[in-house]
């Protein structure tokens, strides 16, 4: 996945239809694993050291949340199996 070019990053629809089956053969592409953001280390939330004992809620977003209020109003809710959204290639 790569952000898309247009202003808002947001998807063009009629783009998306008209290669949709060239899409679905997964053939490698240009974009390289760097550029569209994968990373080599563990990234599910459940496996993160933050995440609350039954992996439902993010304390890291939690201390954000309570310590910068002024900047960080971050959703605590957290799916177990998903990927991080703090997430960043380093």
């Amino acid at each position: 996945m790569v952000p898309w070019p247009t202003p808002d990053g947001s998807p063009v629809e009629e783009v998306v239809k008209a290669h949709a089956e060239e899409l679905l053969k997964s053939i490698p592409g240009s974009v390289t694993a760097k550029y569209s953001g994968l990373v080599d280390r563990r990234v599910q939330c459940h496996r993160c050291r933050f995440a609350s004992s039954k992996a439902s809620r993010c304390d890291l977003y939690d201390a954000l949340n309570q310590t910068f209020p002024q900047v960080f109003d971050l959703d605590e809710e957290i799916t177990p199996n998903s990927c991080c959204n703090a997430q960043e290639p380093r």
